[in-house]
């Protein structure tokens, strides 16, 4: 029997529309807390309906209203098929999402940064932060004079050359502000297909091999009439750098998020968590806070749900001085604070950092033992609770 299906990318454009939908995730309640699509309830009968107990399922979801269309979520896509079916026998119009949440961590979209083109001191310029809905990973596209750069790319490559193609603009450089232990860094494909240069901190070639353009600290290389300056911000990871826009915007990282700042743990594990902790500490307060208090950080992660619109998630560094209170500790306390407060590390964090350094191989396509959506399923966990 043909069950009813709706694919991430569908999904979220009726969710940014405001269709009258009902996301359900089925799955139980301690998945569903750790990790689920903005707005969905939570019908916790996965393991009920996988032992074909379906009494459970009946029995709540007859308490949605039945104009509305269910969406049915599960881990990857084949529970949710049995819920639509129960479902629709009780009258309603239900859609199982393709894949499940493992296939939903890959739904993007994109926030326009200066929709007028007029932001970036008055240049021309393009600035996309592309937005990874289902984890809350953003990258960038800045493109000027013909030409752009993508800042850690995390969803498929086929996305930055669409949105590089609509702007005119053929990508020149991929930079990566750290190697990233939450999510596969797209840049060895988007090198394959665009020759362009791979630009990394110059401190990552203590952890990887792989051929890259290194960047020292305080270097700026321009991009048409945009100036991109490194500021070397070791914490999060030893060759953290964050990158320094026309004196204007700061693509930050893992270093400073709009909400919190990164954890210091990831390469080095817990060992390694205060020494990364009083790295981040001093960058924090010698590289990044003394900059204007108008400048806009522009991070790699959100870890709270992102909203159904088109608004880029951004900050004023002034504001965020006054509302991150580990902004405004002493050292001592500060380290303290960041050690016990350190979350459950990401999934797979082991292995995605083995792969980013180049030290694994992986494959793409899915061919291989785990497919990029198992292995990056869950919540990105980069920033300190």
């Amino acid at each position: 029997m043909q069950v009813p299906e709706i694919d991430r990318q569908t999904l979220l454009r009726r969710l940014h529309a405001g269709d009258n939908l009902e996301v359900v995730d089925i799955r139980e309640a301690n998945e569903y807390n750790d990790w689920h699509i903005a707005g969905a309830s939570n019908l916790p009968t996965y393991i009920a309906l996988n032992r074909r107990m379906y009494q459970p399922f009946i029995d709540q979801v007859q308490s949605y209203p039945k104009d509305r269309e269910l969406v049915m979520v599960c881990r990857r896509g084949n529970t949710s098929k049995l819920a639509v079916l129960l479902a629709e026998q009780f009258g309603y119009k239900a859609l199982s999402l393709q894949g499940g949440m493992a296939d939903w961590s890959n739904a993007w979209s994109v926030a326009p940064v200066n929709p007028d083109g007029r932001s970036l001191h008055n240049s021309a310029a393009t600035f996309l932060q592309i937005r990874r809905d289902g984890k809350g990973c953003l990258s960038y596209l800045l493109g000027a004079a013909g030409e752009a750069a993508i800042f850690d790319p995390n969803i498929e490559d086929a996305a930055y050359l669409e949105l590089a193609a609509q702007a005119g603009l053929k990508i020149r450089w991929i930079f990566e502000t750290h190697i990233h232990a939450d999510h596969l860094s797209r840049a060895p494909s988007l090198l394959q297909k665009t020759g362009a240069t791979l630009v990394m901190p110059a401190a990552s070639s203590r952890r990887t091999a792989k051929p890259f353009q290194p960047i020292q600290d305080g270097e700026t290389l321009r991009l048409g009439d945009i100036e991109i300056r490194a500021i070397a911000t070791p914490g999060h990871t030893t060759e953290s750098t964050c990158y320094l826009v026309n004196n204007e915007a700061l693509i930050s990282g893992d270093t400073l998020f709009v909400e919190s700042i990164g954890r210091p743990d990831l390469e080095k594990g817990d060992a390694g968590a205060a020494q990364g902790a009083e790295l981040l500490f001093d960058s924090l307060h010698q590289r990044l806070l003394p900059l204007p208090e108008a400048m806009q950080i522009f991070p790699a992660h959100y870890s709270g749900a992102i909203n159904y619109d088109a608004a880029p998630l951004t900050a004023r560094l002034g504001d965020l001085r006054a509302k991150i209170s580990l902004l405004q500790a002493e050292k001592e306390t500060f380290v303290k604070t960041v050690v016990a407060a350190l979350p459950p590390k990401p999934p797979n964090h082991e292995m995605i950092i083995s792969i980013n350094e180049g030290k694994t191989p992986f494959d793409f396509s899915g061919g291989g033992m785990m497919s990029p959506a198992d292995l990056e399923a869950g919540p990105n966990r980069c920033a300190v609770s």
